[in-house]
């Protein structure tokens, strides 16, 4: 799930936290990325299931998510992918704003 506001990955924070405190889940890794912010994350075992589970908090414009460890994968995919759109999409905008005013600057030169 992706954390529709900060105060619910804080909630979710502190029940991880919690539940490390009484030893229901270990705390098993921490994958870090500097060029992704999507791409940091921790992993967490829970101890009676063996279910691991991915957590990334939220902060600033990034919503966080909490999800099992094998739907990890195709998340990030989506998120990536969701990036790549919004980057070639401005990217567009500003090519066809810098060709507007070149053709504009050219019409009023003439």
């Amino acid at each position: 799930m992706s954390f529709k506001n900060e105060e619910l990955s804080n909630d979710i924070d502190l029940r991880i936290s919690l539940l490390l405190s009484t030893k229901t889940i270990n705390f098993e890794r921490e994958v870090k990325s500097e060029k992704e912010i999507f791409n940091s994350y921790e992993i967490y075992k829970c101890r009676s299931c063996n279910q691991k589970w991915a957590y990334s908090a939220a902060e600033l414009y990034w919503r966080g998510f909490l999800l099992k460890e094998e739907n990890l994968t195709h998340y990030l995919t989506t998120v990536r992918n969701s990036d790549k759109r919004k980057k070639t999409t401005y990217l567009a905008i500003i090519l066809t704003l810098i060709i507007s005013i070149t053709v504009l600057f050219w019409i009023i030169k003439f």
